[in-house]
Order: structure tokens, then C-alpha cells, then sequence
């Protein structure tokens, strides 16, 4: 669904290099406004999956959005984390 359309468009966005640090301050600015988009993404993806009984896709997704918040945020003090 259009989820999963947005989620690819995210991706390609981003590319391959997805944790690449090593950027412009602008340049990475936005890619960690995209990365943020995309676990937000992944996490709706994960929901909709358990709704539909897809429990093995809904851990998959889960677990992408995770890493990538652990990748953005400190991982000692974030509530973002500790929601999920």
C-alpha cells in the first residue's frame, strides 16, 4: 500500500550508504530527517503487519525501525526508544 510505496521512495532517497555519517552538515541534516521518516514508516509498517497476522514481517520491520532510531538518537536517555 501506499506505506510501502513511501517506504521504497525513502530508501532510494537515502541510498545505499543509509548510516553513512561522514556527510555536510546540511546534507546530513536531511538524511537524518529521512532516516526519522523512515523507521516512523517502518514502525507503521510493523503495526499494520500484526494487524494483518503477518507477525514474522511485523518483527522485520520492527527491528529496521529500531536500528535506525538507535542510530539517531542517544540510546541512554531517548523516550523515542523506550516507546517502542
Amino acid at each position: 500500500g501506499t506505506l510501502e510505496v513511501a517506504r521504497v521512495t525513502i530508501e532510494k532517497q537515502i541510498g545505499s550508504d543509509t548510516y553513512e555519517l561522514e556527510l555536510p552538515a546540511d546534507k546530513l541534516f536531511e538524511k537524518n530527517k529521512s532516516l526519522k521518516l523512515l523507521a516512523q514508516i517502518l514502525l507503521r509498517l510493523g503495526d499494520a503487519n500484526c494487524f494483518a497476522e503477518n507477525f514474522n514481517e511485523a518483527l522485520i520491520d520492527y527491528g529496521k525501525s529500531l536500528n535506525i532510531k538507535k542510530k539517531l538518537v542517544d540510546n541512554k536517555t531517548s523516550r523515542e526508544l523506550a516507546e517502542m
